[in-house]
């Protein structure tokens, strides 16, 4: 069964039993709210595109040193580096140039960085990124662009900065991982190196 059909029947469910659950609801409530006119405030809909898996979770996720965090790659990670200084950081990837060896080992993959909404200025170096690929290997990035030959070197208040890593990764899954100091991880974003 595709997922489109899957997550479509799964709507349906979610649909019937959304009125089977409002059927009872209103008979174990009785006059109390027909007389109140209110009513509940899930509705099927509500139902519906949760089952359908469109609803995310409203929560900002936010790491520290203290609480490091993995999440998915994409995932938009408040980092709080000490009391006062903060900033958002998301990681998308890998991309890769097409592959038509379907025995390759490795291949150059990169991931695209967003760093935003400092509170103060951070400090920026390539040391503090790497991979940590499913076997342990550690993998060091370089900047991707022609036009970016170093990393920026830190990020502003204010400033929204968008740059690629690149470095060569086996397939599989992984981990992007941001370590401020160089040395103490505090986000990672999982991936999956699919090279077909």
């Amino acid at each position: 069964m595709s997922a489109k059909k899957k997550y479509t029947a799964l709507a349906l469910i979610a649909l019937v039993l959304a009125g089977c659950s409002g059927q009872a609801a209103s008979s174990e409530s009785g006059s109390a709210a027909a007389s109140s006119g209110q009513r509940s405030s899930v509705t099927a809909a509500d139902l519906a595109t949760r089952a359908m898996g469109y609803v995310r979770p409203a929560r900002q996720l936010v790491a520290s040193p203290l609480n490091p965090v993995l999440v998915s790659q994409g995932e938009t990670v408040k980092i709080q580096l000490s009391d006062t200084d903060s900033v958002k950081v998301s990681v998308t990837g890998p991309e890769h140039a097409p592959n038509s060896d379907p025995d390759v080992e490795s291949l150059l993959s990169w991931w695209t960085v967003e760093m935003s909404d400092a509170s103060a200025e951070i400090p920026l170096s390539l040391a503090e990124f790497n991979i940590q690929d499913r076997t342990g290997g550690i993998h060091t990035f370089q900047p991707r662009s022609d036009d970016m030959k170093e990393m920026p070197a830190s990020l502003q208040p204010g400033q929204t900065l968008r740059f690629q890593l690149q470095t060569p990764i086996p397939a599989g899954d992984g981990i992007v991982r941001w370590a401020p100091d160089a040395q103490h991880v505090i986000a990672a974003w999982d991936y999956i190196g699919e090279f077909d």
